[in-house]
């Protein structure tokens, strides 16, 4: 058996973060295989997590992440960002059914994933294991709604309700006046 830090997964679409979860690169989300849950995430977020998975066992600090993710992609390289884009990978793991804390943050020097965990070369995974992380996943965990987009829902909920009440007041006005003539 060899570990994720020694395969050469690192170089296919699908990255075994440990024996029930796997990143897909190339479609662009996190598989939990226990679950059969997935969470679909961005390029810069499957950049990160592909990153922290490559440096596994050893503390990257923030401004290798910043130098070596966020501006090789095009992102604004903030520690502002850095920690929104950390706090969604671990809520989007979280939602696969994952219980562990992957990613382990390391106050004021940066952030390392959890210990390696001794995994199958893929042409040596059991048929099971390969079955299910090739197919495509069952369910799909639904995004959270923002809160801009529940306001703007609102909003154009409201805009249109005034003009009911002129609709519907005229149109009982004409009933009211075919009645009486």
């Amino acid at each position: 058996m060899t570990s994720l830090c020694d395969s050469p997964q690192a170089e296919r679409s699908i990255i075994y973060i440990d024996e029930t979860l796997f990143l897909d690169t190339a479609k662009g989300y996190i598989k939990n295989i226990t679950t059969d849950l997935y969470t679909e995430i961005n390029g810069t977020a499957a950049n990160l997590l592909l990153y922290l998975l490559q440096q596994r066992n050893t503390l990257v600090s923030r401004e290798s992440i910043l130098e070596n993710v966020f501006i090789k992609n095009g992102a604004r390289p903030t520690h502002a960002n850095l920690n929104q884009y950390i706090s969604f990978l671990r809520k989007a793991i979280h939602q696969t059914g994952y219980e562990d804390d992957i990613i382990i943050t390391v106050p004021r020097m940066g952030f390392r994933i959890k210990e390696c965990h001794a995994l199958p070369p893929p042409e040596q995974a059991s048929p099971r294991y390969q079955e299910l992380a090739e197919t495509k996943p069952a369910i799909r965990i639904k995004k959270i709604i923002s809160r801009k987009k529940c306001f703007f829902s609102l909003l154009l909920l409201s805009v249109p309700q005034p003009y009911w009440r002129v609709f519907f007041s005229s149109a009982q006005e004409k009933q009211k006046t075919e009645i009486t003539h």
